[in-house]
């Protein structure tokens, strides 16, 4: 091991970052942990992720841990903890990193609870196994969570038998499924029943013809569950278990009565994304919750974030509990520039801290502001505005009091930008079971 500054790195050298997930055991590398780089099947000598830079002579490359600002150099390569490499049984494939690569980086949150998943997994197993109290049991378990996750991956690597394709859903669609640290994701799909092993219908033939809209629900590394339905119908309503979940989220595609095709793509170990071709790529943002195409279609989008590079296919919108009976205020975080709008809801079970927490896990510099409502106002206008900079961002909400003295009021929740208009980017009047 030999970190260098800067300044004695020799010209010819090429730069790397290093990515800040192992691609092995899929956590965070923490600092001071023993990082391993992997330029094409070629690994680095061992160093510190706290290292300013990694020398390597050997591949005659530099290498430092990537950073949120990081501009990448040469192009991020895979990093591994030393002991997970030291657990694999192979130096990972192209294919193999490919069907593990995060579509985008989740909450912070997810590494927690998926750490919790694979320790209660292995602690069951080991108290199967061995007969030891569940307390040992869920000790031993909690030292070789990032073992588990690297054998078990490659164990499933090693089965997989996903392919995508283009399904035509008029005769019906079946579902085979890959469990992935205990949770499960749609590995193949068919078009016709006896090509399923052990899988399930997803859409049964009879009703192939009624439905005109597919409900895709995604996290960052792939499809979870598909849901058929009609354009007119609210599925949050009817259909149990559909609820706002942290890092999953919902795609609504259109059905045409035409072109009754879908087209599934595939990594190798489960279905990446599922696509229908007619539509467009404003049509196919996520959302915290599925929306249903009316509703989607009466949304107007607004670039309020001049400087942001993502299509909009890209973007995840999270619904608000705007006028909803039981809300007792807002907050808005904010970290440069607006990141999130949370609302409070009274009641007996007490607030859910969570969303601060992992905002403020993200982002060391938020700043968190707060408008309580009174009994009885609605929100009726929320305007925002934007300058030059990134940070130059406001926001204003007025709020109309239902009950006598009927009245009105505008809160600034904060001004950062000079000179600019507002534009409205919510309005309404109405009580929220007339505006639902």
């Amino acid at each position: 091991m030999e970190p260098t500054g800067f300044l004695s790195k020799p010209a010819d050298m090429e730069h790397h970052c290093v990515s800040r997930r192992c691609q092995l055991c899929r956590f965070t590398i923490l600092p001071g942990e023993a990082v391993i780089a992997d330029i094409n099947g070629h690994l680095s000598t061992i160093f510190a992720s706290t290292a300013v830079s990694h020398l390597d002579k050997g591949l005659r490359a530099v290498f430092r841990l990537c950073s949120h600002l990081c501009s990448h150099y040469k192009g991020q390569v895979p990093g591994y903890h030393a002991a997970c490499l030291a657990y694999a049984y192979v130096i990972p494939s192209r294919q193999f990193l490919r069907a593990v690569a995060y579509e985008y980086e989740p909450g912070l949150a997810e590494d927690r609870r998926r750490r919790r998943r694979i320790r209660d997994l292995l602690a069951d197993k080991i108290g199967q196994a061995y007969g030891f109290p569940l307390e040992l049991c869920c000790m031993t378990a909690d030292e070789l969570v990032c073992m588990s996750a690297v054998h078990t991956i490659q164990q499933v690597w090693g089965a997989r038998r996903s392919a995508g394709g283009q399904f035509d859903i008029s005769r019906g669609l079946w579902a085979d499924y890959v469990h992935i640290d205990g949770l499960r994701y749609v590995a193949n799909l068919f078009d016709r029943p006896g090509l399923s092993v052990g899988g399930s219908a997803v859409l049964s033939v009879d009703k192939a013809s009624l439905v005109d809209v597919l409900y895709v629900l995604e996290d960052h590394l792939g499809v979870r569950q598909l849901v058929f339905g009609h354009q007119q119908q609210d599925i949050t309503r009817s259909l149990v278990g559909v609820t706002k979940k942290r890092d999953q989220w919902w795609r609504t595609i259109v059905l045409s009565p035409v072109d009754r095709k879908l087209e599934a793509k595939s990594d190798g170990l489960k279905i990446r994304a599922i696509r229908s071709g007619s539509e467009p790529d404003a049509a196919n943002m996520t959302w915290s919750l599925p929306i249903s195409p009316p509703v989607r279609d009466e949304i107007c989008l607004l670039p309020y974030a001049p400087y942001s590079s993502l299509p909009l296919r890209s973007q995840q919108m999270t619904a608000l509990d705007c006028n909803v009976p039981g809300v007792t205020g807002y907050s808005i975080g904010w970290a440069g520039n607006l990141m999130r709008i949370h609302a409070h809801h009274g009641g007996a079970g007490g607030e859910d801290l969570a969303v601060y927490r992992e905002l403020g896990e993200y982002r060391s510099d938020v700043l968190w502001t707060h408008m309580p409502v009174e009994p009885g106002e609605l929100i009726s206008e929320i305007w925002v505005r934007y300058g030059g900079e990134y940070a130059h961002m406001a926001v204003m909400v007025r709020g109309e009091s239902q009950v006598p003295p009927v009245g009105g009021r505008a809160t600034l929740i904060r001004d950062a930008s000079a000179n600019v208009p507002y534009h409205a980017a919510f309005s309404s009047s109405r009580p929220p079971e007339e505006s639902a």
